[in-house]
């Protein structure tokens, strides 16, 4: 079944879903904006008594027309194609307001075709290679108690067989969406024009050759924001990236905060690259290492940057603030130590990169325990290992369970290692590094599910405050993919 199929399925989908909800008095305005405008002329035909919900419906369109687009999935043979369809159709498609939908929308797969949303000029934004591999999905704001999806998805991930790279537009410029797919495509073009190259030669020559192209990329993009091509001054984008050099190579580099990780099959999972943040380049200096705020004079410099924060807001924001992005000085692309390197890897580890929107959701310790119980999910589907569940000296009810389980639904968090450890061992043994994609296809799918709920505010407790292990939510776009 090709996307345009599964869109159909998907659109489908929502004239019933809506309907439901509505009879119910469930849909409210904050499902209708994931609604494509397709759906909501749906609701407009068949509820159209219903004045109080027409303006509504009305509202909710006008917003989605203004700020998204893709082409329409049917129109009458003697019209001109148009415009109706929403872009995060293809960013928001597994999550419009609980499990159980997301649920019943993994029945057509729609996870495997998720692609990064269409940019008005450039059609590129949907064609990674490795479709499997590429998962980006709209976040979201909050307006006063209202959680409403973003208009648009400043995230932008490209893909290959030799590259994965995501770039996170920085914020919220007008031209920041732009900038990030312009970035993201032509370091792209220059991994591939230089692959063979950057295979052959050492770390050291391998390391220049990348800066250099990189000083060209950014000098570009600035040369363009001077014509004005993109107008608006605080528009940028971070990049991180990991480029193939062998079997058991991957050279990384990265500008900004969006984090780069090694995860192994059997030997865990950590942060490869460090943050370009305003608080990282302090603690360099010597500030911060004992406490965030530890004397008058740090209080006093943040303030003098934030001035309307409160002092118990000042570490966050020093730690969200980027001190180097593409797009606003030519030589803020310089990159940090660690930040453009080689490493060389066992057979069973990979490479996953995100933007800080995923990232900043979680601890490292859950999003590692996410990784793995997305593995367990995708092993249990691919090797239908229901029917053979008394191999792993489990009940196929136990292993049935699983499925429909989230991580809060496990008392004790050690316990989906040792699940994810009996399972994985054995079918490596069958299977070898087949299951390495498996496992870290389920990987994204879990952890680009559990982000979306945090920042759908259902990872709090009836105190308000996050789950252990679970952050407070940030409003963002989220963007992550993996390379092996």
């Amino acid at each position: 079944m090709d996307i345009l199929e599964k869109l159909k399925l998907r659109i489908e989908f929502e004239k019933v879903q809506s309907c439901l909800f509505y009879k119910e008095g469930k849909l409210n305005v904050n499902l209708l904006r994931t609604y494509t405008i397709d759906t909501i002329n749906h609701l407009l035909l068949n509820y159209n008594e219903d004045h109080e919900f027409v303006q509504i419906l009305n509202k909710v369109k006008f917003d989605l027309d203004r700020s998204t687009r893709i082409i329409c999935l049917d129109f009458p043979a003697n019209e001109t194609e148009r415009d109706t369809v929403v872009d995060f159709i293809f960013d928001e498609n597994t999550l419009v307001g609980s499990d159980d939908i997301f649920d019943t929308l993994c029945e057509f797969d729609l996870f495997d075709d998720t692609l990064p949303g269409i940019n008005q000029s450039d059609i590129e934004r949907i064609t990674a290679e490795n479709h499997e591999k590429v998962f980006c999905h709209i976040g979201y704001k909050v307006e006063d108690t209202e959680v409403l999806c973003k208009s648009e998805n400043q995230d932008f991930i490209s893909s290959s067989t030799n590259y994965l790279i995501v770039c996170d537009g920085v914020g919220s410029g007008i031209n920041s969406k732009d900038i990030s797919a312009f970035i993201g495509n032509q370091f792209s073009k220059f991994i591939e024009s230089f692959h063979v190259n950057l295979k052959s030669i050492n770390e050291f020559s391998r390391s220049s050759f990348i800066q250099q192209g990189v000083y060209l990329l950014n000098q570009q993009l600035v040369n363009l924001m001077k014509s004005n091509e993109f107008n608006d001054g605080n528009s940028g984008t971070t990049m991180s990236s990991a480029i193939k050099i062998s079997t058991n190579a991957y050279h990384i580099c990265s500008i900004g905060d969006s984090p780069v990780y090694l995860f192994d099959l059997f030997k865990g999972f950590y942060k490869l690259n460090s943050d370009d943040t305003l608080i990282s380049k302090l603690q360099k200096k010597g500030f911060f290492h004992k406490s965030p705020l530890e004397n008058d004079l740090t209080i006093s410099f943040l303030r003098s940057m934030w001035p309307n924060k409160s002092d118990e807001n000042l570490y966050s924001m020093a730690n969200q603030c980027i001190v180097k992005s593409f797009g606003f000085k030519p030589d803020a692309v310089t990159f940090s130590n660690s930040n453009n390197q080689t490493l060389q890897v066992e057979n069973s580890s990979g490479i996953i990169i995100c933007s800080d929107g995923i990232s900043d959701q979680f601890e490292d310790e859950i999003f590692y325990n996410l990784i793995l119980l997305g593995g367990i999910k995708e092993m249990i589907t691919e090797y239908n290992l229901i029917l053979y569940s008394e191999f792993f000296n489990y009940s196929d009810m136990f292993i049935r369970d699983i499925l429909n389980r989230n991580i809060l639904d496990f008392t004790n968090i050690s316990d989906i290692k040792r699940i994810y450890d009996k399972i994985s061992s054995r079918l490596f043994l069958t299977y070898g590094f087949q299951i390495k994609n498996v496992v870290f296809k389920g990987a994204i799918k879990e952890v680009s599910k559990e982000a979306l709920l945090v920042m759908q505010n259902k990872r709090l407790t009836t105190q308000n405050k996050p789950y252990p292990g679970f952050k407070k939510p940030k409003s963002d776009n989220i963007a992550i993919g993996y390379l092996i």
